[in-house]
């Protein structure tokens, strides 16, 4: 019994002593940021799960180091389950690790986590290749935490230079020779010459085939471009020359030459071809892919890739397929050594090779890329249809602008200092360093800001801008560049181009752009504007004052701030009103009130209206003449018309002392009185018809009756009036058609709204 009591005495001991060994608090599990998480704003918390404790309040200790050993770490005590990082470095790995302390106990260290912090950020606005935008565009990013200052860099000089314009065919690819020599090729056999800094067209062309890609060797000694119908042009070191000729049949996408007797070309249906130097031989595959693209990093290591993912390896003796993570088009491939190369297709699709297996990468867009080149493992651009340019800086792909939008074919380097992008129309963007280089050019804007207004921006220009952050110790890498350009030029909205009938005051307006001090408008009678007349406009209209009628005039406008002005814009022409146009009583109307209201068409700024009206249509010697004041634009008649009488009238303007012409001669008839006798077609004979110049009108009319005889032309036009009357019974009377010519003419006759027409020949 004792020995049992004393063996559990010493068991009792044993596990005290265990215990007490033991840490009696739990190691935090890590939260947040995830493990190997990419950009982590500088001022991240560093988040932890929490455990309990038994001596009382639990605090926890929290390292960060650059070493994943963690050689020089910086300790963070704290009571919360979290730690707030500040000023952390740009684009720099850190490793961390937490540990718990409960009175006397310590936990272990937790699992080692790694973050990376940022080191660009995202532009948001205006969006690249942006056009039209006002001198006061306003510029939005992706802003963090942790971030003090942005600084925003904008300049019209960037990276990339337009130096399209030298021809209008779609360039496929480019030969850089030197820093200073290129050969670039395109459709109907274009041969285009880059030295020193101009360009130079090969006017004798060789062929009219679409020349799709070329290769020169290193040092220019020799080469070939090729194109449609197995078309091979080569180059021999001065000059281009088409033979020997190549035998090939298939349309031939990519070419290689790595030396005089080395070279390759693809195409079409699997077509691939070696050049001895002297004859280009089938390779011998079994190959029916589309081949697109090709790339040699020496005689031992080549690839081709084409038609739904398609890839092919060249060891030095045979050519053997390769597997591909995507199905879509593979367009070029572009590698730095053997075991590292990418590859960009349709569909935006990227794909790197690590000298084991193709691997997809993200690429951001989804657009057709055409072309890619890499510098280095930590530089690489691709690029594709409507100005897509990708870069890659070794870690993530970025979108980029290179200045101008359009489908893009090729792009192409030498050395990190000088390449070309080439493609759609003659576009020819030219590479070189001296971008952001004007004096001025970077603008800071505090941390708590996403948005900086521009002010007085250039008209009509192309601005390359991007963006950094910075807080006390660091400065991020710039972001990708985006462009956008500046509007050149007011674009008019009215008056409509070849207005005419304006009045004599009328507003002009145009679209309005931010960011302007004002606008010039000029008028001239002259296109070229030799003598304008100059007005300036705060707003984007202005009421002009005419005092001219039937003038034909030009107008444009340009915008002004306090550092430029803008283009003209495009130029309109107007005519001024000169004549009045009629509205009421309608032309020809009948049964009028006796004291009717005339009415006409208001033209803007003029000072009277002069209206005359007679009975007699010649109105050489009218009756009655009125001067209206306007704006006003009708005359009530104030005194009773002579019932069943047809009344004429017209109207002019007056300003100044000019006038228009009168308006039309238009008639009404005033209403005759009650109990008008019906007239009736059957109860009058004409004749004779044809007539000699007479015509003489038998009537029997039931009670005295005035009727009013209109003759006119075919087209409708009065051309003579008169009233006849005819009493009670039987009565003959006679028209005189003398001073007609000779034709065919509709008599009219009326009473009251009552009428009828008869046609007469009139042959005298």
């Amino acid at each position: 019994m004792k020995k049992l009591l004393s063996t559990l005495i010493f068991l009792l001991v044993i596990a005290l002593i265990q215990l007490a060994a033991q840490n009696r608090v739990y190691t935090p599990n890590l939260i947040s940021p995830e493990n190997e998480a990419l950009g982590v704003v500088p001022d991240i918390i560093l988040n932890w799960q929490a455990v309990s404790g038994i001596h009382g309040e639990v605090t926890y200790d929290a390292q960060l180091d650059t070493d994943p050993a963690f050689s020089n770490p910086v300790t963070f005590n704290t009571n919360l389950s979290g730690a707030q990082m500040e000023d952390l470095i740009f684009g720099q790995q850190y490793y961390w690790r937490v540990r718990a302390i409960d009175g006397p106990d310590i936990s272990d260290w937790s699992v080692v986590w790694s973050f990376t912090v940022l080191n660009t950020m995202k532009l948001l606005k205006p969006a690249n290749f942006k056009i039209d935008q006002a001198p006061d565009v306003e510029l939005g990013w992706t802003g963090i935490t942790g971030a003090d200052y942005y600084d925003i860099q904008i300049d019209t000089s960037y990276y990339w230079k337009n130096r399209s314009g030298i021809t209008s065919v779609d360039i496929n690819d480019v030969a850089l020779i030197s820093e200073t020599e290129a050969w670039l090729v395109g459709n109907s056999g274009l041969l285009l010459h880059y030295a020193g800094d101009s360009f130079e067209i090969v006017l004798d062309t060789l062929t009219d085939k679409n020349l799709n890609a070329v290769s020169i060797t290193a040092g220019g000694g020799f080469g070939a471009a090729v194109g449609d119908d197995g078309t091979v042009v080569y180059w021999e070191g001065t000059e281009w020359d088409i033979e020997p000729a190549s035998g090939i049949t298939e349309d031939l996408q990519c070419v290689a030459f790595l030396a005089n007797d080395n070279g390759w070309a693809g195409g079409l249906g699997g077509a691939l071809y070696h050049f001895d130097g002297s004859v280009w031989n089938d390779a011998g595959t079994s190959f029916s892919d589309d081949i697109y693209g090709m790339y040699f990093v020496d005689e031992n290591n080549g690839w081709i890739v084409g038609k739904g993912g398609f890839i092919a390896y060249w060891n030095g003796t045979e050519w053997t397929e390769q597997s591909s993570p995507i199905t879509r088009d593979i367009t070029d491939v572009s590698f730095i050594a053997d075991n590292y190369g990418w590859a960009c297709s349709k569909g935006g699709k990227l794909i790197h090779y690590d000298g084991f297996e193709w691997t997809e990468a993200t690429s951001g867009i989804t657009k057709d890329l055409t072309s890619i080149a890499f510098l280095t493992p930590t530089l690489g651009y691709a690029i594709g249809i409507e100005g897509n340019l990708l870069e890659y800086d070794g870690i993530n792909w970025f979108t980029s602008t290179i200045g101008f939008q359009t489908d893009y074919y090729a792009i192409r380097f030498f050395g990190g200092d000088m390449g070309f992008a080439t493609g759609k129309s003659g576009t020819i963007m030219k590479y070189d360093l001296g971008g952001f280089v004007t004096p001025g050019n970077i603008i800071s804007v505090p941390g708590n800001e996403v948005l900086k207004k521009m002010q007085y921006l250039l008209f009509g220009e192309v601005y390359a801008w991007r963006i950094r952050a910075r807080h006390a110790t660091d400065t991020s890498g710039w972001s990708q560049a985006w462009s956008f350009t500046t509007q050149a030029a007011p674009e008019l909205q009215k008056p409509a181009e070849d207005a005419a009938d304006l009045g004599m005051f009328e507003k002009f307006e145009w679209k309005k752009i931010t960011g302007v001090v004002d606008y010039t408008l000029e008028m001239d009678t002259d296109p070229a504007f030799s003598a304008p007349l100059i007005y300036i406009s705060e707003t984007n209209s202005d009421s002009i004052e005419f005092y001219h009628f039937g003038e034909t005039m030009y107008w444009r406008v340009r915008a002004n701030h306090l550092k430029d002005h803008s283009d003209w814009s495009a130029v309109r022409m107007f005519t001024n009103i000169d004549i009045v146009y009629l509205d009421l009583p309608q032309n020809g109307a009948i049964n009028q009130i006796d004291k009717p209201t005339l009415s006409w068409d208001a033209i803007s700024g003029v000072d009277f209206y002069e209206v005359l009206y007679d009975t007699l249509p010649d109105m050489i010697n009218p009756c009655c003449q009125e001067i209206i004041d306007a704006p006003k634009s009708n005359y009530k008649i104030g005194w009773a018309l002579r019932a069943g009488k047809t009344y004429y009238w017209k109207v002019r303007a007056i300003k100044g002392v000019d006038t228009t012409q009168y308006s039309e001669k238009w008639s009404f008839t005033v209403a005759g009185p009650q109990g008008i006798q019906e007239i009736s077609e059957q109860n009058l004979n004409m004749y004779p018809n044809p007539s000699n110049g007479y015509i003489y009108l038998d009537y029997n009319a039931q009670q005295s009756t005035t009727l009013q005889v209109y003759v006119l032309d075919l087209v409708g036009q009065i051309l003579m009036e008169q009233e006849v009357t005819f009493s009670e019974g039987s009565n003959t009377r006679k028209l005189d058609l003398n001073n007609l010519s000779n034709g065919i003419y509709i008599l009219r006759f009326q009473n009251g709204e009552q009428h009828f027409s008869r046609k007469i020949n009139l042959f005298k």
